[in-house]
């Protein structure tokens, strides 16, 4: 997913994105599902499983998530530290503990290339391991935020945030084929009235 953002005061233009990517049963499979808008709060399950599949198998997936910032600006950005940040958390509420910080991220950006018309970015990726059975949520955000070297206005702020999420139901148990309903909850035989003669 990726997110593109303009600010018409400053003519500022960010992108950042974010991919999750991860293994089932040899295919790449993406942690986000496709088709919806970013920053959906209640987004559609990436996975799907009864109780009784996550009591048999309890999947376990080792996903590689990368963060990118992209500057597509004639002018250098200059990231607010306490601002600039990348998050993963194993929940929804990616508070501040769970922001990681890479030693270079808050190093300035350099300009667009002028020639080619290429961004620059600057990108970090990590490991994590999903347990869809055992956690239902997991959040992802990332969010560019600082100043381009100009003169006012020259404020820039670019964000995106995700939640691949599993959702777990009941398994439903039947009777098995062929057996007998309980005595007693036969329907009541209708009994026809009397005729007169």
């Amino acid at each position: 997913k990726c997110n593109f953002c303009e600010n018409s005061a400053s003519q500022c233009k960010l992108m950042v994105k974010m991919t999750c990517t991860y293994l089932d049963n040899g295919v790449e499979e993406s942690c986000f599902p496709p088709g919806l808008d970013i920053n959906q709060n209640e987004p559609e399950p990436t996975w799907s499983f009864t109780q009784d599949e996550c009591d048999r198998a309890n999947p376990t997936y080792e996903a590689t998530i990368k963060y990118e910032m992209c500057n597509y600006n004639p002018e250098a950005f200059t990231p607010i530290p306490v601002k600039n940040f990348i998050k993963f958390a194993h929940n929804r509420r990616l508070e501040a503990e769970s922001i990681i910080e890479p030693a270079y991220w808050d190093q300035p950006i350099k300009p667009i290339n002028k020639r080619t018309k290429t961004p620059t970015c600057t990108e970090f990726q990590i490991k994590e391991t999903f347990k869809p059975c055992k956690q239902k949520w997991r959040g992802i955000a990332i969010e560019m935020d600082g100043n381009l070297v100009k003169e006012r206005p020259n404020y820039c702020r670019c964000f995106l945030r995700e939640y691949p999420r599993s959702e777990i139901t009941p398994t439903k148990t039947e009777p098995p084929s062929g057996t007998e309903p309980p005595s007693g909850t036969e329907p009541p035989t209708k009994t026809e009235p009397p005729t007169e003669e």
